[in-house]
């Protein structure tokens, strides 16, 4: 509390004398000690009339000051924002309780609690591990330089004791072992070590802590290969292959891409985040949070599939924008011939009209009628040729023969490429 009174001579010891005058006017109005109402008590002499208050200013100035120090220096230097956030959080915990404290750090994790499923992720990591050497010098410090990019939740520990607590940790071919708790205390050492490296003086941001510790073991992550699991963060499940061969997930992306200067969603991926390895021009466009979700889904119908090609051209055609329709969309589905106008679209980048063009010739190739359609007396007994290919697609499950379907789709879109590659529909943010 600070109390502004007037004097004709202010200054540092009118100050003392003033503030030891209002305790005694206090002490004879209460039985309680005033100090022990407020957390402090300062008094700040200005000059009668009213017409200076640059001491009280400079006073105010100096004490503001000395608080954004302290909070700094403490890291509880919060935003507008962020107070309003804890200011509720506290009412509703008071509204429950006044016995127990407020806890800021449990507070600030509310929004981003411990994941369900981190155990789950940590669990498919250690799969890749193959020696107690490698499980303390590798696994070990990624596993904590991980979970202090994920903000350093209360509890997070407790995720890596349930990953290992059925019983010893060994090895084929090694007569070491590691207990849980071993395996737990290595991770809780290393990630105090990278914690107070986040903290001492201007602190090293998590981001980069982890990304350093990421290109350190470059080498090693040249062995490792996981389709259920980003390696670049240990949390979640990848969505974006690389050419180099790892996958990783969008949020990944976020965190350690490149972001564009003319769109906030659109990030640049010069270097593999795990083995370093060069990447040609990766671009990769997230959904933005506000933004709602445009899906595309196209039927099948075999050589008639050219039907919705004119659909979507016309669609085009009414937008009137510079832009392939495609790119307007974020999730597409396709069936038969549906499936291949959307991997032409989405993977390939085709416009509408080169689809146009080449699907004729393209279905012709990928729907073509079984051979027991060409055996002479089908062809004079059209019923017998009707019944014959209704019961022979039942059996087989499809009307036309996998294989056409699958040589096709190798012809245009290559025999190597995967569902999660990097493709133009990477660089425009669709599924």
């Amino acid at each position: 509390m600070v109390v502004v009174m007037e004097a004709t001579d202010p200054g540092a010891e009118r100050d003392k004398e003033a503030e030891k005058a209002l305790l005694g006017e206090l002490r004879e109005e209460t039985t309680k000690n005033p100090l022990e109402m407020v957390s402090a008590l300062e008094v700040v002499t200005v000059p009668q009339g009213g017409h200076c208050y640059r001491r009280l200013e400079e006073y105010l100035i100096r004490v503001l000051n000395q608080g954004r120090r302290l909070k700094v220096e403490a890291r509880t230097l919060f935003s507008g924002r962020h107070l309003a956030a804890f200011f509720k959080y506290a009412s509703d915990h008071f509204g429950r309780t006044t016995r127990e404290p407020f806890d800021f750090v449990r507070a600030s994790r509310l929004p981003n609690p411990v994941a369900p499923d981190l155990d789950t992720h940590l669990s498919n990591f250690l799969k890749h591990i193959k020696s107690p050497q490698e499980l303390m010098d590798f696994a070990v410090p990624i596993i904590a330089s991980s979970l202090l990019l994920d903000h350093y939740p209360p509890g997070m520990h407790e995720a890596c004791y349930r990953v290992g607590r059925s019983g010893v940790l060994v090895y084929d071919g090694s007569i070491n072992l590691l207990l849980p708790s071993g395996f737990v205390q290595a991770i809780l050492e290393q990630l105090q070590k990278y914690f107070e490296d986040f903290i001492r003086g201007a602190g090293t941001p998590s981001k980069t802590i982890h990304y350093n510790n990421l290109k350190r073991f470059k080498l090693r992550w040249k062995r490792g290969r996981s389709d259920d699991l980003c390696f670049a963060c240990l949390r979640r499940t990848p969505e974006n292959n690389w050419p180099c061969g790892h996958a990783v997930c969008e949020n990944c992306v976020r965190v350690f891409g490149q972001e564009d200067e003319n769109d906030r969603w659109t990030f640049g991926v010069r270097r593999c985040f795990l083995c370093d390895m060069a990447l040609r021009e990766v671009t990769v466009k997230l959904k933005p949070d506000t933004a709602g979700v445009n899906v595309l889904t196209i039927d099948g119908g075999g050589i008639k599939g050219v039907v919705p090609l004119l659909f979507l051209q016309t669609l085009q055609d009414r937008l009137g924008l510079p832009i392939p329709v495609q790119d307007h969309f974020e999730i597409a589905f396709g069936t038969s011939s549906g499936g291949l106008i959307v991997l032409a679209l989405f993977i390939s980048g085709w416009t509408v009209d080169d689809c146009a063009n080449l699907f004729e010739s393209l279905a012709k190739r990928a729907f073509r009628p079984r051979w027991i359609s060409h055996v002479p007396v089908m062809s004079r007994i059209p019923v017998l040729s009707h019944i014959v290919q209704f019961l022979v697609s039942y059996l087989a499950d499809g009307l036309y023969p996998a294989h056409h379907l699958e040589g096709a789709l190798k012809e245009v879109f290559g025999s190597e490429m995967g569902i999660l590659d990097y493709s133009h529909a990477t660089a425009i943010g669709a599924k």
